[in-house]
């Protein structure tokens, strides 16, 4: 994962990794929190571990972080954007400041 601060900001990105004590550690105190999801609501791996909603929103919310943005998502798992849209639902029931990432999409820190 890459952690960027600047202006008393911190972004943190991660993609293809399951849960950890690092990922955790990284993401402590993020403003942005982007991370993966490529497994579906429900679904873990533990040969190819990766995220799922459920387990980035923990992270984002044992983290303290305050945005979670979920991407890099499985194209063989989530086909449309409602697939999407429902792991961004899943994942709200958690951490409620949850989105969905998409192409195109910039955000005001």
């Amino acid at each position: 994962g890459y952690q960027v601060s600047a202006d008393n900001q911190k972004v943190v990105f991660c993609t293809d990794t399951g849960p950890c004590s690092n990922l955790k550690l990284l993401a402590k105190g993020a403003d942005v929190l982007i991370t993966e999801c490529s497994l579906p609501p429900g679904r873990v791996d533990n040969e190819w571990p990766h995220l799922n909603p459920q387990q980035a929103a923990l992270v984002a919310r044992q983290a303290g972080a305050k945005k979670l943005f979920l991407a890099h998502f499985d194209a063989g798992v989530y086909f449309t954007k409602q697939d999407r849209l429902a792991a961004q639902k899943s994942a709200r029931k958690i951490f409620h400041n949850t989105w969905a990432a998409r192409d195109g999409l910039s955000i005001r820190i």
